[in-house]
């Protein structure tokens, strides 16, 4: 289950784990609709009938029916007005969540609005807006199978469901030419850079120090700035997207030894080490549970 103070409110129709919460919702009051934001998570919310009123950093945002709000991390949300009878459908995730689970590097595909300083809304068409509740509804089926019923492909469902949705969402962002105007302040910006270099430069370069003089700021600084906006280390994300490298190399026809050479370990016990310390496997048990 979730961490405590998390749970989400008792009128909402929920599958929840330690990094995700997907819920949908029958009428919700006020007092329960304000559960729905979690400080230090993104949160997707998507208004299926009536309207509310939030308060995302200081600022107040009117949500009609239709509405999708992209709630950027650390960004604490707070419900002020609620229309009785308003449908609420979501999802509330970590960064450390997206990292493990991302089809690519940690971040960089799930999109520039994602980590703008303030909330990014659209107003969906009743298909499209279907269509997006629909990949939510696929999202949580694969959260909780019962044992009975539990599929070798359990953790690979997941992860598909869950980008298929990222995806679906960002490409209407794009669609209707919200994807290039999220609007980001100066630590966003940066994080973004960061980010697109770990992207980039991550199967080579694996020290805080070489992202933070390709930025032409101290380690400190890169630090602190990732750290505000992510909720995660520059060190951090770094580890995870040299993971990220690890795990697709090793589900090809490579040896231990290429893969350490490709990923710029100094010797393939090195790596090993790396990759089970961060992922709980080693390469070889990693593999054998392909």
């Amino acid at each position: 289950m979730g961490k405590a103070g998390t749970a989400c409110p008792p009128g909402i129709r929920y599958s929840e784990g330690p990094d995700l919460v997907v819920y949908e919702s029958i009428p919700a009051t006020l007092e329960e609709a304000q559960q729905l934001f979690v400080a230090w998570r993104f949160t997707i919310l998507i208004v299926g009938s009536g309207s509310l009123q939030v308060r995302i950093n200081q600022k107040d945002f009117v949500l009609p029916k239709g509405s999708l709000v992209v709630a950027p991390i650390s960004k604490v949300g707070k419900v002020t007005s609620l229309e009785i009878g308003t449908v609420l459908s979501g999802i509330s995730y970590t960064s450390g969540f997206a990292s493990e689970n991302s089809l690519r590097s940690p971040h960089a595909g799930y999109f520039d609005f994602f980590i703008a300083d303030e909330p990014t809304l659209m107003t969906l068409p009743v298909g499209e807006m279907r269509l997006v509740i629909l990949h939510l509804k696929l999202l949580k089926k694969h959260m909780h199978v019962p044992s009975v019923l539990q599929s070798p492909f359990k953790k690979e469902l997941l992860q598909f469901s869950f980008n298929l949705f990222i995806y679906e969402v960002a490409n209407l962002f794009h669609c209707h030419g919200l994807y290039v105007n999220a609007r980001r302040g100066r630590k966003e910006r940066l994080t973004m850079e960061f980010l697109h270099l770990v992207e980039t430069k991550s199967k080579t370069h694996h020290d805080v120090a070489f992202y933070a003089d390709s930025l032409f700021i101290t380690m400190g600084h890169l630090n602190k700035t990732v750290k505000s906006v992510t909720g995660k280390t520059a060190k951090r994300c770094i580890e995870d997207a040299v993971i990220g490298h690890a795990r697709t190399l090793l589900q090809k026809d490579m040896t231990v030894l290429a893969i350490s050479e490709e990923l710029n370990f100094s010797n393939p016990a090195f790596f090993s080490n790396f990759f089970k310390k961060h992922s709980g496997h080693t390469p070889s048990e990693f593999r054998s549970a392909l």
